[in-house]
C-alpha cells in the first residue's frame, strides 16, 4: 500500500528490508520490543537504510 501512496504522492517510500511485514517476527525479533516498536538494533538497521537511501539520491 505505501508504495502506491509515495508513486500518487510523488515521494520516495524507503524498503524497510528486514522490518517489512513480509518477514515473520521470529526471524527479525532482535529488530523489535514488541510487535510495533523499534528495538537500539531496529533503529540502527532502519537508520542505515535512511543514510543509504539519503546517499543514494545525493541528498546529503
Amino acid at each position: 500500500m505505501l508504495p502506491e501512496v509515495g508513486r500518487r504522492l510523488s515521494v520516495p517510500v524507503i524498503d524497510p528490508g528486514h522490518l517489512g511485514l513480509k518477514n515473520p517476527l521470529d526471524t527479525n525479533a532482535h529488530y523489535f520490543i514488541d510487535t510495533l516498536h523499534l528495538s537500539p538494533a531496529g533503529n540502527a538497521y532502519l537508520a542505515e537504510r535512511l543514510v543509504r537511501e539519503l546517499a543514494d539520491r545525493d541528498a546529503l
